[in-house]
């Protein structure tokens, strides 16, 4: 049997100081000879950092929570506000609330009510213009459109004023394409030109029984975003209103050059301001299923649940649109199922948030994602650069980038609060077997709070729970907090309940070194660091494996 020696190094842990940051980085070293490869085909495991996602109670409503949406309405005193949706289950009604401005007022302040016969929901907003009046366009997911605007003086014909505020309403059955067929499925509302964009379903009478169902793209008359009734026989002008057919149902529309439509097979760029100059360009790539549309560095990108990836577009030069290569590979476990996803934009990063809490960030900087813990049904949004969160509770909540006394957290399903794992380490050779001379050595720096565990996974699926060592003692934590720590040092514990056997470092020890038991055996390698204690900081500035030795001899499997 031959042996040769290699060391294997992680440095520069850039971000794992405070994880939610999402500014992580890590360098790969190796002796000259023998390279750290990471075997990304074979792991289908993204490299990650993961946080929980800390979040303050900003505000409680007296109300479940719904949906949150940031405003800029002109004519107001502070032009931005936080909005908050709330659901009235007895009185089947959903309730609109000011909860915060640009100028720090975060009184709760009702501005509409609409009412149903049944519970409803909110599937999307936008700002629109109608006539003079800039205000919140809402769909209730069926054919039902709510107006919300501000007006010290006059209200629009039929909008009812909230009582005791400036803040009027109104709620608007959208009548469809044709004489009277109604619009509905309304889930996607966008601003276009001077009219309102939805999408929708509707079905026509073509004679006795027979009916045809229709999907597409409805754009309102111009100048008024709640008249979708058209005849393109007779009233053919440049305001009226008019629709595209898509053949299927449209998931989501988005302004890109114009608007674009995304459905599951095919997606269409439409441009033009009338229905005497629209024109339609299907648009065809591995996937077109439009669940969330974002834009960020420059690009217009879309997340796609049936494809299971993340696509961008971009402009070719004969003037038609394209599709770049997907961008989400790394992540298609998570992309499984994200038919209602909230997308935030913040920065250079953006998060994307489903339904059931589950959460990723991708920093544009360092491309890469980080996973984070919500509460179930939650949704976001951005607001004066901080974002706030709802999950159907009456809390609305604000996330923040690190622990502090009263902050919160959701582990996710092992229990984690926060988790890093490398894609499968292979070193050389994809046949040979491996094997440590020495523990793996891992460098902290002083004056953190930190408590972590290791875990090394084989290739063989066999998971092994490291002890991790300090000076002849079996130790799981390196510990200090604002209320008890040395002024100029740390401090090391045997165990998460017992301080009485810490070690003190002093601040003139720039590195803490403390070593992980090795692991066996092994052709492919993955380390798990996770923390179960939500107060951590999680702070490892480098790991290194000295004298890993391959050798030729095979495992059998």
């Amino acid at each position: 049997m031959t042996t040769r020696n290699v060391n294997l190094l992680w440095k520069n842990f850039r971000g794992i100081r405070k994880l939610n940051t999402i500014n992580s980085e890590v360098e790969f070293g190796a002796d000259i000879a023998h390279n750290v490869r990471l075997s990304k085909e074979k792991s289908g495991q993204m490299r990650s950092i993961r946080s929980s996602g800390w979040f303050d109670v900003f505000t409680t409503m007296t109300e479940p929570v719904i949906r949150l949406f940031s405003a800029n309405i002109s004519g107001y005193t502070a032009s931005e506000q936080l909005i908050a949706f709330t659901l009235d289950s007895v009185n089947h009604r959903i309730n609109v609330w000011k909860i915060l401005d640009s100028l720090g007022d975060s009184t709760q302040t009702k501005i509409a009510e609409f009412n149903f016969t049944t519970d409803a929901d909110v599937t999307d907003v936008c700002m629109t213009q109608w006539g003079d009046r800039l205000g919140m366009v809402v769909a209730f997911g069926s054919n039902y459109l709510g107006f919300v605007y501000y007006s010290a003086d006059a209200a629009i014909t039929g909008a009812t004023q909230m009582t005791g505020t400036d803040w009027f309403y109104i709620l608007i059955n959208a009548s469809g394409a044709g004489v009277s067929c109604p619009l509905t499925n309304i889930t996607s509302v966008r601003p276009y030109r001077s009219r309102l964009a939805v999408n929708g379903i509707t079905t026509y009478s073509t004679g006795g029984n027979s009916r045809e169902t229709i999907y597409g793209v409805w754009f309102s008359e111009a100048g008024n975003p709640f008249n979708f009734s058209e005849d393109p026989i007779t009233d053919a002008t440049d305001t009226s209103a008019f629709h595209v057919e898509t053949g299927e149902y449209v998931q989501y529309i988005e302004e890109y050059h114009g608007l674009t439509a995304f459905c599951r097979n095919r997606s269409y760029n439409i441009t033009g301001t009338s229905q005497n100059d629209i024109k339609v360009l299907p648009l065809t790539a591995q996937g077109v299923f439009g669940n969330a549309v974002f834009t960020i560095n420059g690009q217009c990108a879309y997340v796609d649940s049936w494809a299971h990836n993340i696509f961008t577009l971009r402009d070719n030069i004969d003037g038609t649109i394209g599709f770049n290569d997907p961008v989400g590979d790394d992540i298609q476990d998570y992309l499984n199922d994200v038919e209602n996803v909230t997308v935030n934009v913040i920065g250079r990063r953006v998060r994307l948030l489903k339904y059931d809490g589950q959460s990723l960030v991708y920093d544009v900087d360092v491309r890469e994602w980080t996973e984070e813990s919500f509460p179930e049904h939650s949704r976001a949004v951005t607001f004066l650069n901080k974002e706030y969160v709802c999950y159907g509770a009456n809390n609305v909540l604000t996330i923040n980038d690190d622990w502090n006394v009263g902050r919160q957290q959701t582990p996710n399903e092992n229990g984690y609060y926060s988790h890093y794992r490398t894609n499968l380490i292979w070193l050389d050779s994809q046949s040979s077997v491996k094997s440590h001379l020495y523990p793996f050595a891992i460098i902290l720096e002083p004056q953190t709070s930190n408590d972590f565990y290791i875990k090394f996974t084989t290739d063989r699926g066999e998971s092994f729970e490291a002890k991790i060592y300090r000076a002849g003692y079996t130790n799981v934590a390196t510990y200090s907090n604002d209320d008890n720590v040395p002024s100029d040092g740390s401090q090391f514990v045997i165990d998460d309940d017992d301080l009485s056997g810490r070690v003190f470092f002093t601040m003139l020890q720039t590195e803490l070194l403390i070593t992980a038991e090795r692991p066996p055996f092994w052709r492919y390698l993955q380390i798990d660091i996770y923390t179960t204690d939500p107060a951590q900081q999680f702070n490892i500035s480098g790991i290194e494996a000295k004298n890993t030795v391959i050798t030729d001899e095979l495992l059998e499997y």
